[in-house]
């Protein structure tokens, strides 16, 4: 990468990589910082990762890429078939709420996407009891879903229906009834970004008063081509495109932005993006948040913490000798990384963070030194899936912190995940409180009061698990392999 250090024969020591030429992190050419003669050799180039900084040291991380793409927020309100309303953001309200963000909440549908807010309009008309009748339009148009106001309109009035009015004059139907019998002038907002109404998919009905997340859209993976500035997807794969997502595939450039909408919007089209460049057609992947996705990147300081802002967090080939915080976050998507004396968690220390998705793929994360941390571990979170992933801590320690610790969890797929670990005070997993959470080709492998801990959970199914520990399952022991107490639904399978 641009900054690492070379070393090797007839390298001028210090020599430091300054920009790319043909190469992009792999073979091709390189441009440096000094000059040097040297015949075909092995070089090592260490990046500013390799030397370990001293305590309190401010890192530079120079493939850490932020997206700009919409944040997060918690909001009140309810779903009548696809309009979404948004009544609340004081008190426990915050954020934004934008096209092709997810919606989640209790009693809200898998993969519920923010589609387009309603636009707003100023309109000068008369209402009769639940009729609206509008003789011009000032500004904007007239949608279903807009929220009036003006004088003696009752508060909190929208529009539910078109009568003959198509955006402009004509009639329309409301939700309360008002009398303005003189013609006035009347503003009709739709979403703004926060209270307001938008348009949603699927369609459903969710109470009024709920609690309603809504999070950039995590990550979409597509299909498509580059050539300059413009990229083609031509098949989506899932999730949506948004303006500010990260993207990055073969042959696209390391920080690479999606800047504006071309035909597409949220899905097939053309998108304008931030650097020119030719890719051939690939699959992209779109992030937002924190980008971490480049050629293999050792980072080797002891407490490496990742905070991310509203968005998503995605790794991909990261080695860490510290820790991947994703507090803040609203996604957490890891691939082929690990961490040595590491941690992966969604939380610090009391404060916990809600995420919409969270995702791990081939990492590990190891204890080597004699501390006691969560080595994997989320709360409050759904939509959750670890797959070939592995929690190890051998040392001479017996840690009394479990290594594998979920809480209120819900959606949850845990496939090849092992735990090996000297753990003698507390239990090898903690899975607790949860619902609709498949175990499926798991172990654990430590000497823990409690193998596996899936207590108050609802619709648990542990399938082709293996369970060790010690003292468990000897004649006169209180030790058992699997703490299932208060569960509504359990299947152990194989």
């Amino acid at each position: 990468v641009v900054g690492s250090v070379l070393s090797g024969t007839n390298v001028t020591p210090g020599t430091t990589i300054t920009s790319f030429g043909t190469g992009a992190g792999g073979v091709g050419t390189y441009n440096l910082s000094a000059s040097s003669t040297a015949a075909s050799t092995t070089i090592t180039a260490v990046g500013v990762f390799g030397r370990m900084p001293p305590n309190g040291a401010t890192l530079r991380v120079p493939n850490i890429h932020l997206s700009p793409a919409s944040p997060h927020g918690l909001w009140v309100g309810s779903i009548s078939g696809t309009l979404l309303t948004i009544t609340n953001t004081t008190g426990s309200g915050y954020g934004t709420v934008a096209s092709g963000m997810l919606v989640t909440g209790t009693g809200v549908a898998a993969g519920t996407t923010v589609i387009a807010a309603v636009a707003s309009g100023i309109v000068m008309g008369t209402i009769s009891g639940t009729g609206l009748t509008v003789t011009a339009v000032l500004s904007g148009t007239v949608e279903v879903g807009q929220t009036l106001s003006g004088t003696s309109v009752t508060s909190n009035t929208r529009i539910t229906s078109l009568g003959t009015g198509t955006g402009g004059i004509g009639t329309y139907n409301l939700s309360a009834s008002s009398t303005v019998s003189a013609v006035t002038q009347i503003a009709g907002t739709g979403g703004i970004g926060g209270v307001g109404t938008y348009t949603v998919s699927p369609s459903q009905t969710v109470a009024a008063g709920t609690f309603l997340f809504t999070s950039g859209p995590t990550t979409a993976v597509v299909t498509g081509s580059v050539s300059g500035t413009t990229m083609t997807v031509t098949a989506v794969t899932s999730g949506v495109l948004t303006v500010g997502s990260i993207v990055t595939g073969t042959n696209i450039s390391v920080g690479t932005r999606i800047d504006a909408l071309g035909t597409g919007n949220v899905g097939v089209g053309t998108y304008t993006l931030s650097a020119s460049m030719t890719a051939a057609s690939t699959i992209i992947t779109a992030s937002n948040g924190y980008s971490i996705n480049t050629t293999p990147t050792v980072i080797t300081e002891r407490r490496y913490k990742l905070n991310g802002t509203p968005g998503s967090l995605d790794i991909n080939n990261i080695s860490c000798n510290g820790f991947i915080s994703a507090q803040g976050t609203s996604s957490l998507i890891v691939r082929n990384s690990s961490g040595l004396d590491g941690c992966f968690f969604g939380f610090n220390n009391s404060v916990t963070t809600y995420h919409s998705l969270v995702i791990f793929e081939n990492v590990c994360a190891a204890n080597v030194l004699p501390s006691a941390k969560i080595m994997f571990g989320f709360a409050f979170s759904e939509n959750i899936t670890f797959t070939n992933c592995a929690a190890f801590r051998i040392i001479g320690y017996d840690s009394a912190t479990t290594p594998i610790a979920f809480t209120a969890i819900n959606n949850a797929t845990f496939t090849n995940v092992e735990n090996f670990s000297r753990t003698a005070g507390s239990n090898g997993w903690n899975v607790v409180s949860s619902s609709n959470v498949l175990f499926d080709n798991c172990s654990n492998v430590t000497s823990a009061v409690i193998p596996f801990d899936i207590s108050t959970g609802i619709n648990i199914t542990v399938r082709n698990c293996k369970f060790s520990a010690a003292l468990v399952g000897f004649v006169g022991g209180s030790l058992y392999w699997l703490a299932a107490n208060n569960i509504n639904g359990l299947l152990v399978d194989g």
